[in-house]
């Protein structure tokens, strides 16, 4: 099964030297990556400022209020295996569909 996992949280700057998620709380979901857009049940809070996404599966990830994967301007690529972060902010979700 192929799998996008989303995890929403506030990015910290290790005194500046390397990014890093800030413990918790952290909202974290995984969805089944397929060729049809789906999208997060989870949003970020006002606190996070930061989503951590990772795929098994290479696929386009939007985010947004009602983000779709299939045919945002903005969506973005990932190939399989990728771990990448996006500034995002309050109430957005993900999005993600496979490529």
């Amino acid at each position: 099964m192929a799998l996008t996992q989303f995890v929403f949280g506030t990015l910290g700057s290790g005194g500046g030297m390397i990014p890093a998620m800030l413990g918790t709380p952290v909202t974290s979901e995984t969805i089944a990556t397929s060729g049809s857009n789906q999208s997060t049940t989870a949003v970020a809070l006002p606190r996070h400022n930061v989503v951590r996404v990772s795929t098994d599966v290479a696929c386009y990830v939007a985010f947004g209020t009602s983000p779709d994967a299939t045919t945002a301007a903005g969506r973005i690529y990932l190939a399989s295996g990728v771990t990448e972060y996006f500034g995002i902010v309050a109430g957005q979700k993900g999005a993600c569909v496979t490529a």
